[in-house]
């Protein structure tokens, strides 16, 4: 395997080792020294099986020359690197994105905050439409009270007794609701400004860096500030005590003593059971648009960084693809060095078959080379050696000048290693 792939596969495991031990201690529930030894622990196991994992690799996938074998021990590799990104990715991401996912949950929780508050405010909708009718019944039972005052339309005797007391109690009752409700509205108000400024303030606080990841005691007490202002707005409240406001308001109506004749009395009856029919109807409707609860109470779930990476995992993309190329990154080593090991080897079929004659010189130089390579080797034992691998000396024919005897013949000793690319030849 090649140093730089060795170095950069030994750098990657520790780095493995590293982030996986930061992510297992955020991840811990418990922060002990027993906690922190096993976290230290996993990720030493973790470091080894990888850079272990990625040598053997290298060694076998490399030297495979069957097309069968190589299948198989590519097939074992991507095993491998489905049970290294089980193993270690998740804590990788843990340790890298940990925060930011923590911060995605705070986040999305003032969200919820954000939306319940509105949710609320609008539920003021509900009572609202009543404070007209409240205030249509107020003008009516003050009409009423007037007439009898002036001219006794009623019961036909002006004046500020009897009839006309009962109906400016009852009217004085109407007034007190009214009131109310108006009181409600602007602490509604009130609260409703709070709860935002609660949550905007939590906000630049959590964006400046002032917050932890969780929050806090800071997110604790801001999501109380809008569960206050929340419970405060609620307009079902108000609705259940328009309700029941209508309905005692003419409860325990008794006709005045100043009523004696039957005419009047009649008349008084039919007054009053037409106010407490009007009261009823504005009591049922106010019932009727009581709506399900349906704002809960907001808090800020309490998880790990483990959970919050996986729940929040389209918020920190970028961690995750970092984390699983910690472990996966040198599959690519890999996979470019058998195309260069591939690239430059034999395949496997070709005809490297070599003659006899060719394997005996081959041997024999390989022996000779053996022996002059070998420091106790003298001179006169590479001589033995030369002489014992070469081929024995024979005549040739040499041709002299003009002035020179023909037909001469010396004898010229002429060895392969001299010119091994020409072999023997007549000079």
């Amino acid at each position: 395997m090649n140093a730089r792939i060795a170095f950069c596969i030994l750098i990657l495991g520790a780095t493995s080792a590293v982030a996986g031990y930061a992510g297992l201690n955020i991840s811990f529930p418990h922060d002990s020294l027993w906690m922190k030894l096993f976290a230290a622990l996993i990720a030493a196991a973790i470091g080894v099986a990888v850079a272990t994992f990625w040598h053997i690799a290298f060694q076998v996938v490399l030297k495979v020359m069957q097309r069968r074998l190589q299948f198989l021990a590519w097939a074992v590799v991507i095993v491998g690197c489905f049970a290294i990104t089980g193993m270690s990715a998740a804590w990788h991401v843990a340790a890298i994105g940990g925060d930011a996912a923590l911060t995605a949950a705070v986040y999305e929780t003032l969200d919820d905050g954000e939306t319940a508050l509105g949710d609320a405010a609008r539920s003021r909708n509900g009572y609202r439409g009543f404070q007209s009718r409240l205030s249509g019944f107020y003008d009516e039972v003050g009409s009423l009270a007037a007439c009898e005052d002036a001219i006794g339309c009623i019961t036909g005797t002006p004046g500020k007794q009897g009839v006309y007391g009962t109906l400016i109690g009852m009217q004085g009752k109407i007034e007190g609701i009214i009131k109310a409700l108006a009181e409600d509205d602007r602490l509604s108000d009130t609260r409703l400004a709070e709860g935002r400024q609660c949550l905007a303030d939590f906000r630049a606080a959590l964006s400046s860096g002032k917050a932890g990841g969780e929050g806090g005691v800071a997110a604790s007490s801001a999501f109380d500030c809008v569960n206050a202002a929340v419970a405060a707005i609620d307009g079902n409240g108000q609705l259940e005590r328009i309700a029941q406001e209508m309905d005692s308001l003419t409860a325990g109506l008794v006709l005045p003593v100043s009523v004696k004749t039957v005419a009047q009395k009649q008349a008084v009856e039919n007054i009053l059971a037409s106010l407490r029919e009007r009261a009823s109807s504005i009591a049922a409707d106010a019932r009727k648009a009581v709506t399900p609860a349906t704002i809960g109470t907001i808090s800020l779930e309490r998880m790990s960084a483990m959970k919050a990476v996986i729940v929040y995992w389209d918020e920190i993309v970028a961690a995750w693809v970092t984390g699983i190329a910690l472990d996966l990154i040198p599959v690519l080593f890999l996979a470019f060095e058998a195309i260069r090991v591939t690239s430059t080897r034999a395949l496997p079929d070709a005809d490297t078959e070599i003659s006899i004659t060719e394997a005996i010189r081959t041997r024999k130089a390989l022996n000779a080379l053996e022996v002059a390579m070998t420091p106790k080797a003298s001179v006169s034992e590479y001589q033995k050696t030369i002489e014992a691998t070469a081929e024995p000396s024979r005549p040739v024919p040499f041709y002299a000048d003009d002035n020179s005897p023909p037909y001469h013949e010396e004898e010229i000793e002429y060895r392969e290693e001299d010119a091994p690319e020409r072999g023997r030849e007549s000079v």
